[in-house]
């Protein structure tokens, strides 16, 4: 994202907490990218200080694993500004919510945009120091803001830079059309010896994607469905999201999934075991808040529980309190239409947790 930006003519500071992490680019001086966006990206400020990447910056992408936002905005918070937009790119799900409430527990009174996206701009993969291959940039994607009122403030600054960047009613919306955890936890427990036998030097989605094993993500996404319908929220069935998405159009999920894999997913390795997002950040960002949600409108998700219970078991990890619960994003005691009225509101309709 950030070599895509400068490439745009936008000015650019990238931040990292580890040093490792952007040692190369510093010693570059930018990013080179190849694929299907090339060139390099010469950088103006790369640095592991919060307070000097954020300083005067009018738009925070925050584009790290789920389970990091909440590092990333505690870190961020004594130093955020008035009229800052903060965008969760993406904020898998419920990260604006998780926001939102990190920000009122620290009484941030700033005036400050929270959004996220329900995916990542790129199918993008690290193949060296200071380089990056973008296999594809999403054709469509979806934006919220929370409150939704402030949706098209995000929009008007995002739109000259990204215009596959479409309004949604809110960040339920988002949340629940994250489609991460309907795939990659059910394909990576299911090849879990796979995984570990080639330590993931494999077509992840060529692969990984058997009848068998798609079938299981066509479970885990109608229970996704599920669950985002009893909050009112249209989700969009993963193969239309994928189509959206690509521009592929087959007939069955699984047909779709080995067309990307001979396009946007060519390429793309598996993981080498439990120690990977596709578990530790889809299962506890992804399936544990939907479950939650499942429990709190009486909706079954045993597929899902499934999956988090195995994800817990071999792990060690209690995913199930530990990831992305009602309580962590202060939801507890809240009916359906108190989240929805938080969501589209943007203050607590029970007087609480107000920011």
């Amino acid at each position: 994202m950030a070599a895509h930006l400068a490439l745009m003519g936008v000015d650019v500071s990238l931040y990292d907490r580890y040093e490792t992490a952007v040692a190369s680019v510093q010693k570059k001086g930018g990013i080179q990218i190849c694929g299907e966006i090339e060139g390099f990206s010469e950088i103006s400020c790369v640095t592991t200080e919060m307070r000097e990447a954020i300083e005067g910056r009018q738009v925070l992408m925050i584009v790290v694993p789920a389970f990091a936002h909440r590092y990333i905005i505690e870190t961020a918070a004594p130093y955020l500004e008035d009229g800052q937009i903060l965008i969760l790119s993406p904020g898998a799900t419920c990260g604006a919510i998780e926001v939102h409430k990190i920000l009122s527990d620290l009484q941030v009174h700033k005036d400050i945009t929270i959004a996220e996206t329900d995916s990542l701009v790129y199918t993008c993969r690290l193949i060296g120091p200071a380089r990056a291959r973008i296999s594809a940039v999403k054709k469509r994607l979806s934006v919220a803001a929370m409150p939704v009122s402030d949706t098209s403030k995000v929009l008007d600054v995002l739109r000259g830079i990204y215009p596959q960047m479409e309004a949604s009613p809110n960040v339920l919306y988002t949340s629940f059309n994250n489609v991460n955890p309907v795939m990659h936890p059910a394909l990576t427990l299911l090849n879990l010896a796979h995984c570990e036998r080639t330590r993931g030097t494999f077509d992840f989605y060529k692969e990984a994607a058997s009848l068998s094993t798609v079938k299981l993500t066509e479970y885990v996404d109608g229970e996704r469905l599920a669950v985002a319908a009893g909050m009112e929220v249209e989700a969009i069935p993963l193969k239309q999201w994928l189509s959206n998405a690509y521009g592929v159009d087959e007939e069955t999920l699984f047909e779709t999934i080995h067309t990307l894999s001979t396009g946007p997913y060519l390429g793309m390795t598996g993981p080498s075991g439990l120690d990977a997002r596709y578990i530790t950040e889809d299962v506890p960002m992804g399936l544990v808040p939907t479950a939650w949600f499942g429990r709190m409108l009486g909706i079954r998700t045993p597929v899902m529980n499934l999956l988090i219970e195995l994800a817990s078991l071999l792990t060690g990890i209690d995913y199930w309190n530990e990831g992305r619960t009602l309580e962590n994003l202060g939801l507890v005691g809240m009916t359906p239409e108190q989240v929805r009225a938080l969501v589209n509101g943007g203050s607590d309709p029970r007087g609480e947790n107000t920011q």
